[in-house]
């Protein structure tokens, strides 16, 4: 009398194993959320990573191919001041110089245009157009510019947006010397 029926602990059996089994997969549910999630994180830091890594090295070659860009306009401009130094040069308002200047331009794919201006900013020259265009850079800002800095030294303003193609460029500039060091222009 005191013992139980087999078919009456049975549900009690089947509803602890039914609640177990179903914390059980509550829990590896869970687990499997929480795995997925760390996974998620982890992969979004490495790949944060790995593009900071790729930037970095972008930044650098772009800073290399910029130094090597003007390093060959300077070499560019060094040449052409020193032609005007050695009095080598056509007149500085001359057709001829219109075509020294795009021949100088064609030589190096980093120029654009060149100018030449006078020692009051004035454009006399250009690469591009004879005669000359109308200026985007204001051309006493250069001469100024250039009389404050030592004979050699290569002038390099803000970029600007030229007026007749709209892209952006870096003026770089040197002085072009007359006799006795007296400043003639600017190329």
């Amino acid at each position: 009398m005191g013992q139980r029926s087999p078919e009456a602990s049975s549900p009690v059996l089947q509803l602890k194993f039914t609640s177990t089994l179903l914390v059980g997969a509550v829990l590896f549910v869970a687990a499997l959320a929480v795995s997925a999630l760390y996974e998620l994180d982890r992969s979004q830091r490495e790949a944060r990573e790995r593009a900071a890594h790729e930037i970095d090295a972008l930044a650098r070659v772009f800073a290399e191919q910029t130094r090597r860009s003007l390093q060959t306009v300077d070499i560019m401009l060094r040449s052409v001041a020193e032609a005007y130094r050695d009095r080598t040069l056509p007149p500085l308002d001359s057709r001829e110089m219109h075509q020294e200047l795009a021949a100088q331009r064609d030589q190096f794919s980093d120029v654009a245009a060149v100018f030449v201006n006078d020692s009051q900013g004035v454009r006399l020259n250009s690469s591009s157009a004879y005669p000359s265009p109308p200026a985007s850079v204001p051309g006493d800002d250069l001469i100024r510019a250039l009389q404050r800095r030592p004979r050699d030294d290569i002038f390099v303003g803000e970029s600007v947006r030229g007026l007749a193609t709209g892209r952006w460029v870096v003026p770089l500039a040197r002085r072009l010397e007359g006799p006795g060091g007296r400043i003639d222009g600017v190329i």
